[in-house]
């Protein structure tokens, strides 16, 4: 026993260690700059989602973004991105460690081709760290979930429906994940014959819908989001990139990630691409070896059905499945979400871990041999299937090849947040150019290309670009705050509209400011910003210009206007002969043309004062009509004013509400009647299983000492 623990131990410190080891050249430095993740001194994940600003698209990641959230305000931000990047890959070396009880070999190689292969080498250089906190979850769902077709009882179904919780906050693996336990349950039934291995299959998804409300209600109910706004275009922009032989080969090999120029091991030495043949050949070798066995035979079968799923659903439009994987696209819930096939990797590499473990099994038994021949083929097998990982992956270990590297924002981005800070009064900024991605000087990296970091850098409320810019698909925001800027740029300013009044123009979003920095087409936008006729150049260094609006705004303004147009090409026209600030422009073509005055006339500018962010007390006012400018998300159907819903949507989407003479309150309903309850069913059913676990284990230990 002493044996054993020791060796857990050593497995235990030999995979941490050897994540730190890869993560060790990122750790100095402030920020790491991702293509999909980046951080900032203003990164915080938690208000959008906490208030239902955002749809929970993803899944139910709300608790691990608090949890980081809180961290960051005693750590700092820059110390919790490190913290992440050292967990996401110690979770990856560690979880596999649980598959199996004995031989210390074939836990360490489980551990070693989980954590260092292409997979996790590309989601890791591209900062989807979602994705692999979802792989890293794999194990421990395979783990409960045949525990709990084994034998049942509460506790192995709390520890399954908590693992398929903790997998949820990446609803990519959970979809994949119900690939894997389907086969799982169907495996286990056709070698039972015993219908509660169906009842055992469907009971805990029972107690995950409870435990998971506080995600999955918000996503039901609300009214399109990421998903929706995935077409055909999608699966042709995202498909699996060809980078051995075939689209097949490439997803097999564990490679064919979509985005090109990333440097594998292969590129670097042309050799390792044929470790892919070791790895393969130890799990078809552990496939052949326990398909028949009586205690793991029907997890092996499937796994090996769920791996040629999941590669011919990886391969997608360009494999051999390409017609079904079309058809799931267009028919199966949420498949769409899968538009970035190579996720279903994730799939392939537990199998490759778990078989190949099997297969490192069978060739270890000889290492108690007494025949000495046999021993030291045992051993040097066994060594090359635990180095094969290391050298198939081995930029992980050197840095990934110089691609990503540690710096800081410039402190010409510190200056110009500090006059941010200084001017903007709560107003928000417009930052430019419109891009969601686009590349940066000052990145130190092999490819500058990262998301727009304005959200998480500066202090003030922000609009930025979240256009993707990929094959033929320009924008895929569903957010009308992003629509109405790209109405007034176009595919950016060259295609200008002639506007000169971009300042009045953006009275109704609340920009005070239009943050231009100096990367990529900058040049066009500033030399378009200066045509304006209101707007003024106050600031400028070495990586920015900021221009002020010299129209008024507020968060909330008061008028007695009120004009139907037919839409925003007609609200443009009339901007140029009319003060726009003085009306409400709502769009009803029957009626336009049509202009009804309530009162005295003109604007007055009101005071908003945040409660928190769903949740306003807003000044009184005689005027007849309230407008309450919006941010860039989708909450402009829910809010109210003292429970009352809008009278018009301005423009189409910023509320306007009939006025009161006294002080209101302006209330985002969805985060109170949906979010809020959901929060705390879930937080109910979670101490539930919670509590029953602590209870199980006192009364176990009870027996254990009678």
């Amino acid at each position: 026993m002493v044996d054993r623990g020791f060796k857990a131990s050593f497995i235990f410190i030999i995979s941490s260690l050897l994540a730190l080891w890869v993560v060790h050249p990122f750790l100095t430095g402030r920020y790491v700059f991702f293509l999909d993740q980046v951080f900032g001194p203003a990164w915080n994940p938690l208000s959008q989602k906490l208030f239902g600003f955002v749809s929970p698209s993803y899944g139910g990641g709300l608790p691990l973004s608090a949890f980081f959230s809180g961290l960051a305000g005693i750590t700092g931000v820059s110390a919790v991105q490190k913290i992440i990047l050292v967990s996401v890959l110690v979770l990856c070396a560690l979880t596999p460690y649980i598959l199996f009880s004995k031989n210390w070999y074939i836990r360490l190689y489980a551990s070693l081709l989980f954590l260092f292969n292409p997979f996790v080498y590309t989601r890791f250089l591209v900062g989807q760290w979602g994705v692999l906190w979802g792989l890293a979850m794999l194990p421990l769902v395979l783990k409960t979930f045949k525990d709990y077709l084994d034998k049942g009882g509460y506790r192995k179904l709390l520890l399954t429906v908590l693992s398929l919780t903790l997998i949820s906050f990446d609803l990519h693996f959970l979809f994949m994940s119900g690939i894997l336990l389907v086969s799982l349950v169907f495996f286990r039934y056709i070698e039972t014959k015993n219908i509660s291995t169906i009842k055992r299959g469907i009971t805990p998804l029972l107690v995950f819908i409870p435990l998971n409300v506080y995600w999955f209600l918000p996503l039901l109910l609300s009214k399109g989001g990421t998903i929706s706004h995935i077409s055909t275009p999608d699966i042709m922009a995202f498909a699996p990139k060809i980078n051995m032989f075939s689209a097949l080969y490439s997803i097999a090999s564990m490679h064919g990630f979509w985005r090109g120029g990333i440097v594998y091991a292969k590129d670097i030495a042309p050799f390792t691409e044929y470790f892919y043949i070791i790895i393969l050949f130890f799990a078809v070798h552990g496939f052949i070896s326990y398909y028949k066995d009586r205690k793991i035979g029907y997890v092996v079968k499937a796994l090996g059905v769920t791996s040629v799923i999941a590669l011919l659903l990886g391969a997608g439009t360009s494999g051999p499945a390409a017609h079904l994987f079309k058809w799931a696209f267009e028919n199966v819930p949420f498949f769409k979400g899968m538009r970035d096939s190579q996720k279903f990797v994730g799939l392939l590499v537990l199998a490759y871990a778990y078989l190949g473990s099997l297969g490192v099994r069978e060739f270890g038994r000889g290492l108690k041999s007494p025949d000495k021949r046999r021993k030291y083929i045992s051993m040097g097998i066994v060594a090359l299937a635990l180095m094969t990982p290391l050298i198939y992956t081995f930029p992980m270990l050197t840095g990934f090849a110089g691609q990503i590297k540690p710096t800081d924002y410039p402190n010409e981005w510190y200056q110009v947040n500090t006059f941010l800070e200084n001017n903007t009064d709560g107003s928000q900024i417009l930052f430019l150019p419109w891009h969601l991605y686009m590349d940066f000087s000052w990145v130190p990296n092999s490819g500058k290309d990262i998301a727009n970091p304005a959200h998480n850098f500066f202090s003030v409320p922000v609009i930025a670009g979240d256009n993707v810019e990929i094959g033929r698909i320009y924008s895929q925001s569903g957010k009308p705050v992003s629509k109405y800027i790209e109405f007034l740029f176009g595919l950016g300013p060259y295609k200008k509209k002639n506007i000169t009044n971009l300042g009045e123009l953006l009275v109704p979003l609340d920009v005070k400011y239009i943050v231009l920095t100096k990367e990529v087409d900058w040049r066009h936008y500033s030399r378009f910003l200066k045509m304006q006729k209101d707007l003024k150049l106050v600031y400028e260094n070495r990586l920015f210009e900021v221009f002020k609006n010299q129209h008024r705004v507020s968060r909330s303004y008061a008028i007695d206007k009120l004009v139907y147009i037919s839409g925003w090409n007609n609200f443009l026209n009339l901007s140029r002969v009319e003060n726009i600030s003085e009306a409400a422009y709502v769009i009803n073509k029957k009626r336009e043309g049509e202009v009804v005055k309530m009162g005295e006339g003109g604007e007055v500018l009101l005071s908003a004062k945040e409660i928190n962010p769903a949740r306003y007390s807003i000044e009184g006012t005689v005027r007849s009509l309230t407008v309450f400018t919006q941010r860039q998300d989708n909450s402009y159907p829910y809010w109210t004013l003292n429970k009352e819903k809008p009278e018009y949507f301005m423009l189409g989407f910023i509320p306007v509400f009939k006025s009161t003479p006294y002080r209101g309150v302006l209330k985002y309903e969805r985060f109170y009647n949906i979010y809020l309850p959901s929060y705390v069913i879930s937080l109910i059913a979670f101490t539930g299983c919670i509590g029953y676990l602590f209870y199980d284990r006192r009364k176990r230990r009870g027996v254990r000492v009678e």
